[in-house]
């Protein structure tokens, strides 16, 4: 009986060594892998801007501009009047931590910008047992009066201590 014949052993490829490019201005080193690709043809069209394009750039340089200011956002304690509630939405007391009998203090960050719009909640003490939930519904289905520096309204960073209490 014939013995069939032995596969033959594939030995895999080597697996190119990546290229080191070495930076003089910086000295830093970066790999670069070697793509075996066709370069797409570079297609450049002449730029010809109008008068209003160039406005609508300065416009939107100067938004940005208006929105990186709108950003910073000063303290509460160094404001002249502080936000105040336009609408207080209604605080739920949390169902299990009722039925336990159990209270928590939550305090909130709030950022509100210059028109009262209230833009960021960040929790600085928790509670848990729903009580986040809850203080965060009620701070964000509020509305508010911006704050006033200087008597020009202000984007602030406010506290709100809330209390869950039975």
């Amino acid at each position: 009986v014939p013995e069939p014949p032995k596969p033959a052993i594939v030995k895999p490829k080597p697996v190119p060594k990546p290229e080191i490019i070495k930076k003089e201005s910086d000295a830093v080193v970066e790999t670069k892998k070697e793509i075996k690709s066709e370069p797409e043809p570079e297609i450049i069209e002449p730029q010809i801007q109008t008068e209003t394009e160039e406005k609508s750039e300065i416009e939107t340089s100067s938004q940005t501009a208006i929105k990186e200011k709108k950003e910073n956002f000063l303290p509460f304690y160094k404001v002249e009047k502080r936000p105040e509630f336009i609408h207080k939405a209604n605080l739920q007391y949390p169902i299990q931590a009722k039925k336990r009998k159990i209270e928590g203090t939550v305090i909130i960050e709030a950022d509100i910008d210059s028109k009262g719009i209230l833009r960021k909640i960040n929790i600085a003490k928790s509670a848990g047992f729903g009580f986040d939930e809850a203080a965060s519904k009620m701070i964000s289905e509020s509305t508010f009066k911006p704050a006033y520096s200087e008597g020009k309204p202000v984007a602030v960073r406010m506290r709100f201590t809330i209390v869950f209490k039975l």
